[in-house]
């Protein structure tokens, strides 16, 4: 029995199942196996229906933003794409970075690129012209996160806990704040409030007027790796699989939220739902009271 299951966990690694995620509860290797080569066939034979595929990077991409008029990807390729969602084409390509595109952000016609060479980079999309380019992190570390409200950009650097404050127009550095104790995952921007998690553990919440940390908040027991927040609030996601929903006011847990099985990669809230997806291959609906109210199941690989 347990050679069995060994081999078929080692067919799927070799076959790249992996990438689909680990069993849960309420599946097994078997399973996803089957639904995995049930998915690869109607790839094969073209059942399936989808909206014109844009083509054009020529390796893996790893973020995109998007305006409803504009969206833009960046790749591995070295390169971000700004595509016309209209037209359903590419009408610029980027190619001034010297390595991995990681992160970007687009608001109000301003894209800013974050790349592994530690570059950020200022675009005007509407012009489609360069506005220039400055280093993310005095230490050249690659940028690995970022968040921009159309002119204060703040982002975190792949090596070291510190985040960096520049003005996105002019390119001038406007504080650096010190605190967390490992890599900086994600970074939300809401007024003169940030809000980053980390792979130390903790939700940081930052007064950027005064350049300090206002909170420290500690309820996950790995590291969080997206966040999302307001004035009021934020919630968070994370290695332990726990969804918890922060009062910013308090600085304390409003709500912890059980249910995912592996490590929660990304959410998102509105007014009364907060939505999260996990590694382990489903995406779970909750109400702002911490309660479950639905569980997505079709997905057969990892929901980022």
């Amino acid at each position: 029995k347990n050679c069995a299951r060994l081999a078929r966990k080692t067919h799927c690694r070799c076959r790249n199942w992996l990438r689909f995620g680990s069993p849960s509860k309420s599946g097994s290797w078997k399973e996803i196996y089957v639904r995995a080569l049930r998915l690869e066939a109607n790839w094969a034979q073209g059942r399936y229906v989808v909206e014109p595929i844009l083509r054009g990077h020529k390796k893996r991409i790893g973020c995109i933003d998007c305006d409803g008029r504009f969206l833009v990807s960046g790749s591995a390729d070295n390169t971000a794409r700004i595509w016309d969602l209209e037209k359903r084409e590419c009408v610029r390509v980027l190619d001034k970075h010297s390595d991995e595109v990681t992160c970007i952000a687009l608001k109000n016609d301003i894209l800013v690129t974050g790349c592994a060479d530690g570059m950020i980079r200022v675009w005007n999309v509407a012009l489609e012209k360069s506005l220039g380019q400055f280093t993310g992190d005095p230490g050249r570390a690659g940028i690995c996160c970022l968040a921009f409200d159309g002119d204060t950009l703040i982002c975190g650097a792949s090596d070291r806990g510190r985040l960096q404050v520049w003005s996105a127009r002019t390119g001038r550095h406007l504080d650096t704040l010190m605190g967390h104790a490992d890599e900086v995952k994600c970074i939300e921007l809401t007024g003169c409030v940030a809000v980053s998690g980390s792979w130390d553990r903790t939700l940081r919440v930052w007064d950027l007027k005064k350049g300090i940390s206002r909170h420290v908040l500690q309820r996950h027991s790995e590291g969080i790796f997206c966040c999302q927040a307001d004035e009021e609030k934020a919630v968070s996601g994370g290695g332990d699989g726990l969804v918890v929903l922060w009062d910013l006011q308090k600085g304390e847990a409003r709500h912890v939220m059980v249910g995912h099985e592996a490590e929660v990669y990304c959410l998102e809230y509105d007014a009364t739902i907060v939505a999260s997806g996990s590694a382990d291959s489903t995406v779970r609906l909750w109400d702002h009271n911490g309660s479950c109210l639905h569980v997505l199941e079709e997905h057969i690989g990892i929901v980022r």
